[in-house]
């Protein structure tokens, strides 16, 4: 939607896979050039495994960003952001969160919010 509406000019789409598997990264991708996005304003990143090493993937590439977009936008999950954006904080990454709207069970919800919450943890107290 944000792309359609001319709000965004290129998507990075960041996530791994397991072995035989397409990344999620080109998963995503293939998904975004279905809907119409110009493949020229897709960007993927399929190496990264986890959160912590694609907010790392992005800090290290943070400059590029920022010579050719005025400004970066996360989107995720709304369970995840927070997470996301603290890493981000603790790199010094300037990047405004958005929300996917996508709405869970409240029973999804709960195990997920759990689950960040301890990852949460291990970030602050193992940088993992």
């Amino acid at each position: 939607e944000l792309y359609s509406q001319n709000k965004i000019g290129a998507i990075l789409l960041t996530g791994g896979h397991a072995p035989g598997e397409l990344s999620e990264a080109k998963t995503a991708k293939n998904r975004l050039l279905e809907l119409g996005v110009g493949q020229q304003d897709i960007f993927i990143e399929d190496q990264t495994s986890n959160t912590t090493e694609q907010v790392q993937y992005l800090n290290k590439h943070y400059s590029d960003f920022q010579k050719s977009y005025s400004q970066i936008l996360l989107i995720s999950d709304s369970f995840h952001l927070p997470r996301i954006m603290t890493i981000c904080d603790f790199l010094n990454i300037s990047a405004m969160p958005c929300s996917s709207g996508y709405n869970l069970k409240w029973e999804k919800l709960l195990y997920y919010r759990f689950r960040e919450s301890l990852a949460m943890l291990l970030f602050w107290n193992f940088g993992i």
